[in-house]
């Protein structure tokens, strides 16, 4: 990264940090450009040169929220050698992936119902794209569904997970993180034995 993307980049999160503080007193739709540049010290034309709109400000605000759930996830930590684990063990997902996520998760909330509100994505391909790599995938081959089904066992997982976060999130995460995990856990866990032939 060379001097001028460094500023520019420093610059953008010092508008995104400028935004979410904003954001945790005062409703998206009455947030001004004015208040984002005086609170992260810069002008408006620096603003319109990273961001066409609000809406792409938040975009990227809950994309930079998603970048640094890396703090809350130690994938070392999470991802086990699943190739050798007791079967009785085997879990799509368990409570040492799902804690960090919803931590942070609960921690940017008004960001994220902001982001619903809206119509945009929670903004954690780069943690779902993980946890299929790192923990779907090997899971469902070792427990000998058929590769072709992959895909959609990982869909309906990822797709009823994330449906579950998004109304706890509308719920203003009311819910106990550790009752979450429970719940989320009582959804997904493997009941049968795959039909091998």
């Amino acid at each position: 990264m060379n001097k001028f993307e460094s500023k520019y980049y420093d610059t953008a999160i010092r508008m995104v940090k400028a935004f979410l503080d904003i954001l945790e007193t005062k409703d998206f739709e009455y947030i001004t450009v004015k208040e984002i540049c005086m609170k992260a010290d810069v002008n408006r034309s620096t603003f319109y040169l990273h961001y066409e709109t609000m809406g792409d400000l938040l975009k990227e605000s809950a994309e930079y929220i998603s970048n640094t759930m890396a703090e809350y996830f130690d994938q070392e930590a999470c991802i086990q050698d699943v190739s050798v684990m007791d079967e009785k063990d085997l879990y799509f997902i368990n409570a040492e992936h799902l804690l960090p996520w919803l931590t942070s998760i609960k921690e940017n909330r008004r960001l994220f119902q902001t982001a619903l509100k809206k119509g945009h994505t929670i903004g954690m391909d780069r943690y779902t794209d993980a946890l299929k790599k790192d923990v779907l995938e090997p899971v469902i081959q070792r427990h000998g569904f058929a590769k072709e089904d992959t895909e959609y066992m990982i869909a309906y997982y990822l797709e009823g997970i994330l449906a579950m976060v998004n109304v706890w999130v509308k719920n203003d995460c009311k819910k106990d993180i550790g009752d979450m995990v429970d719940l989320i856990m009582m959804c997904v866990d493997r009941k049968e034995e795959p039909n091998v032939e």
